[in-house]
């Protein structure tokens, strides 16, 4: 793994999302949160500094990381 990447896929095809209905979002040191905004085709239109209190999203992300696969893992089972 390089400098801290973490690529992870949770897939919610078949299944319930455990996560609540959130926008995306990058998070770094765990205090800096940045919410993505997307055009309804997925194209990515702004971002925007979050200045609220970013234990939500910490919260989020342990659940995200808890119920999601490395990407590899995944491009393994999905070429089954």
């Amino acid at each position: 793994m390089l400098a801290g990447e973490d690529v992870r896929i949770l897939d919610v095809t078949e299944r319930d999302n455990p996560l609540p209905d959130i926008e995306d979002f990058w998070m770094f040191d765990r205090s800096t949160v940045v919410l993505m905004h997307y055009e309804d085709d997925s194209t990515q239109i702004s971002r925007e500094l979050y200045e609220g209190d970013p234990a939500p999203f910490i919260e989020w992300q342990h659940v995200a990381v808890a119920e999601s696969v490395p990407f590899l893992e995944y491009a393994e089972r999905v070429t089954e």
